[in-house]
């Protein structure tokens, strides 16, 4: 199997803007945040290709996700909702990434 990366941006891209109406940028290297609480969401996938589908965010950027897919302002963004949001994006981006596995 050969996904490239252009492949995998292309699916991470579709999901944020089809999910949340967010533009991506591709960066060289991500960015450092020390010291702050992070929230992740893995995905396990088995068959021809096994492995794991897994996104990171810092507790800010997952807040701010949460918001926009919930309509609501972060102030009231519930800790059950950031975890909603980060599973269901890591469900989504596993999904459509699967549908490139043989």
């Amino acid at each position: 199997m050969d996904i490239g990366k252009q492949d995998l941006a292309g699916i991470v891209a579709n999901v944020w803007d089809t999910m949340l109406g967010l533009p991506l940028q591709e960066v060289e290297e991500a960015g450092k945040a020390e010291g702050t609480r992070h929230i992740s969401a893995s995905v396990q996938i088995t068959g021809a290709w096994e492995g794991f589908v897994t996104l990171v965010f810092t507790e800010a950027l997952a807040r701010k996700l949460a918001a926009n897919m919930f309509g609501r302002p972060e102030t009231e963004v519930e800790e059950d909702d950031i975890l909603d949001a980060a599973g269901e994006l890591g469900n989504m981006t596993a999904g459509s990434f699967k549908s490139l596995c043989p």
